[in-house]
């Protein structure tokens, strides 16, 4: 197989997107608010009895996910071009990989889009 960084990086990249577009699914539900409030409480009466506590919150292990699976993916592609692979393919991995990397980013693009799409086409004046 003549492209098989490339490829790689596009199953990564691909994978990676699923991820990031299905994270409110994969995500654990959070904790009630009865349990988010006695948690404060607990914190409160540590801190007032000088006692430290640990204040790191947990890390959001899925945004962690996409992120380094779409950085994989970036370095992939990079890779694939070093090895002088198919350029189209080596630049589809990266290209999905800042995808990837930037979903959030990405969103708020599509929706300025179809704001402005439907603008256009109101037909206005």
């Amino acid at each position: 197989m003549k492209n098989k960084f490339g490829i790689a990086g596009i199953c990564i990249a691909i994978f990676a997107i699923a991820i990031a577009i299905f994270q409110d699914d994969i995500r654990p539900e959070p904790p009630t608010a009865s349990v988010q409030l006695a948690d404060r409480l607990a914190d409160a009466v540590a801190k007032i009895g000088g006692v430290e506590t640990d204040e790191s919150s947990p890390k959001d292990w899925v945004t962690l996910a996409y992120i380094g699976l779409g950085l994989l993916a970036l370095v992939a592609g990079i890779v694939s071009f070093v090895q002088k692979e198919n350029h189209r393919v080596s630049g589809m991995a990266g290209a999905l990989g800042v995808v990837a990397i930037a979903w959030e980013y990405v969103l708020i693009g599509v929706i300025v889009a179809v704001v402005l799409f439907l603008l256009v086409n109101l037909d206005i004046g």
